[in-house]
């Protein structure tokens, strides 16, 4: 019985520690991420809360009133159960996290702890006693963990900053800086294909858009070989931004204001805050810097009015500015991003006529309103990040499209106060247009089908984590991380 328990106590803590892991990766190793996870959200309070964990605690207690041999029973059967459950799990991963160092470390940290708490414990207690407190203190092994590994980390990124300062102040090139609440990663990459048509360019990677990642950049890039730098910069606090400029201070000499709406609430606590955050991009640009501002948004609008009073040169961009050349079959959301780009390019003194033919070969970024065509069947990968106004975008733009409409939805996150009339508002909008739509998961779910009743159209179909309906003719929208797991 021995080894037949400990296999499997070992398979269930394996996957619990991936599981853990997957999240804090997630949330960037981030407490205040993850504190938002676990009280915001129903898949957080579940994790700590939910039947099973308080069941468990429940036989920790049982086991004060003695009967062990019964409850050892008992919880053995649990673990062989969790055990065969992970295996699955581990065939159809739901939360996969690669093998990098990090992992790596937290995994064979926490299976030690474990392994050496469980080891000792037995001596003195039951031995399905000494499992119970091993599962329940998993968490704390790796939190404790993360604190150390994020006190290494602190160090690390100093460094790494402070070297890529340096280097970056030996040399001449030109920045042009992207922030704001959704939109960052494709206009930088617009803008970075833009200019590429013409100078030498490069830019920050995918949405490595912290102050250590910019640092990272530069320190692998050979800056003798570029003219410009597209640096994406996000934030969920104020001086966040301000860090990041700090490492290309005195090169920055346009601003690109995206938008701004409801994403990471939850961390900035207001709208202002946000405005005032993204702002600091602004406050670092050399004098009478450029700014091109997305004013169909009234925050990032007023940002511009600011700007102005700074003194720096203002380029309010509208609907009935967008350029005439798109590549066929853009999303119209898409347009916006693209005439920013244009007038960040125009704002370093590319040729109007340069700008149009490289717009006109614009590809959207991966994962990214990414369309196939399988039959009659029209799928569109949206994966790579959701937030209110894409949403929003994605869902006007089926609502062209003929045949069935399927919205695979990953609820949104972080956005505080406003995550009720979010998720509501998109509820009735998804209803309205589609015929069946299914969430990934089970937050916000109550507020979506609070919209969804508020539909004039009442024959749809809504599941949780359900399965994909097959279709003869249509399209199928995957909104969000999450999403992408129904993609065939």
């Amino acid at each position: 019985m021995g080894p037949y328990v400990f296999f499997i106590y070992t398979i269930r803590t394996i996957r619990n520690t991936l599981y853990h892991i997957g999240w804090w990766e997630t949330k960037e190793y981030r407490f205040d991420r993850m504190k938002v996870h676990l009280f915001e959200t129903v898949q957080g309070r579940r994790w700590m809360f939910g039947p099973l964990s308080l069941f468990k605690w429940f036989l920790i207690l049982l086991y004060s009133f003695h009967f062990p041999e019964m409850l050892n029973s008992v919880v053995f059967a649990l673990y062989t159960f969790e055990a065969v459950k992970n295996l699955f799990e581990f065939i159809y991963d739901k939360r996969p996290s690669g093998l990098r160092p990090k992992v790596i470390v937290l995994v064979l940290g926490s299976l030690l702890f474990e392994l050496l708490l469980v080891l000792l414990l037995s001596f003195d207690y039951p031995l399905g006693l000494a499992f119970l407190i091993g599962d329940k203190l998993l968490s704390f092994a790796i939190v404790m963990q993360v604190i150390v590994l994020n006190s290494f980390f602190t160090y690390y990124k100093r460094d790494k900053m402070m070297a890529a300062r340096e280097k970056f102040a030996e040399s001449r090139i030109t920045v042009i800086g992207v922030t704001g609440s959704y939109g960052k990663t494709t206009t930088k990459e617009f803008i970075y294909k833009i200019l590429k048509s013409k100078y030498k360019v490069f830019k920050t990677e995918k949405s490595q858009n912290s102050d250590i990642g910019i640092a990272e950049v530069i320190l692998r890039t050979d800056l003798l070989n570029y003219d410009y730098f597209v640096c994406e910069m996000a934030a969920y606090h104020r001086e966040e931004i301000k860090s990041s400029t700090s490492i290309i201070a005195g090169h920055i000499k346009t601003a690109v204001i995206t938008g701004i709406n409801e994403q990471h609430q939850s961390l900035f606590g207001s709208l202002d805050t946000t405005k005032k955050s993204k702002y600091e991009l602004v406050k670092s640009l050399s004098e009478k810097g450029s700014v091109i501002i997305n004013s169909e948004s009234a925050g990032s609008k007023e940002m511009g009015d600011w700007a102005k009073k700074d003194g720096h040169t203002v380029t309010y961009v509208r609907k009935k500015d967008f350029l005439k050349s798109f590549p066929k079959g853009t999303a119209p959301h898409f347009k916006m991003n693209a005439t920013l780009a244009a007038h960040a390019a125009e704002s370093i003194g590319m040729k109007k006529i340069d700008i149009e033919k490289a717009v006109a070969s614009l590809e959207l970024p991966e994962k990214t309103m990414q369309e196939e065509k399988k039959g009659k069947v029209t799928f569109i990968n949206d994966t790579f990040n959701a937030n209110p106004d894409a949403v929003y975008a994605a869902l006007d733009y089926i609502k062209r499209k003929k045949g069935t409409k399927v919205l695979v939805l990953q609820p949104l996150i972080e956005l505080g106060n406003y995550a009720d009339a979010v998720h509501e508002k998109i509820g009735q909008m998804a209803a309205d247009i589609c015929d069946h739509i299914i969430l990934t998961n089970i937050n916000w779910n109550k507020a979506f089908l609070r919209g969804v009743d508020q539909s004039k159209k009442k024959e749809i179909k809504v599941q949780i984590a359900g399965y994909l309906p097959k279709i003869e003719s249509g399209v199928i929208l995957f909104e969000g991380k999450e999403a992408e797991k129904y993609i065939k």
